[in-house]
């Protein structure tokens, strides 16, 4: 599995948190690219988080697997019971199994979570800037993109 880029979103869909391999900010050309992707996945997300919560609310998994896919990338995706949005962005040639991309997903996610428990973080407001989740995040883009 390719990793290409992650994001966070928070409630609002906000950015809380953006990296791509080109390790560029939002609004520079592929990254720019990567932020369009994700939004797009967006309404995929909460469509299937409703109807998920409709069939069967108290056996919701928070994990819903591939979002969208288009001809370069494929999203997969989490939803926390706080709302926040945990985004994955991976090579379309990515045919890793869902298991590898579930645990890619939620690794993600744990960092985010290891993150935000920082007492003197403040994510009030604006994007989340923490050194400790970039740094983890990196390491996991340069131990997947290796491995494959």
């Amino acid at each position: 599995m390719r990793l290409v880029a992650v994001a966070f979103l928070g409630k609002a869909n906000e950015p809380l948190f953006f990296y791509s391999v080109n390790d560029q900010p939002y609004g520079n050309g592929e990254a720019n690219t990567h932020q369009l992707v994700f939004f797009s996945a967006l309404d995929v997300l909460d469509e299937r988080r409703k109807k998920a919560l409709a069939s069967a609310p108290s056996t919701f998994d928070l994990y819903l697997g591939q979002v969208l896919q288009m001809d370069d990338y494929k999203v997969f995706g989490h939803y926390s019971n706080t709302h926040i949005k945990t985004l994955v962005l991976c090579d379309s040639a990515t045919d890793a199994g869902d298991a590898s991309v579930r645990e890619a997903v939620l690794s993600f996610r744990n960092m985010y979570t290891n993150a935000v428990q920082n007492p003197f973080l403040s994510v009030v407001k604006g994007p989340l800037d923490s050194n400790k989740l970039k740094r983890s995040v990196v390491d996991a883009f340069i131990t997947n993109n290796r491995v494959s």
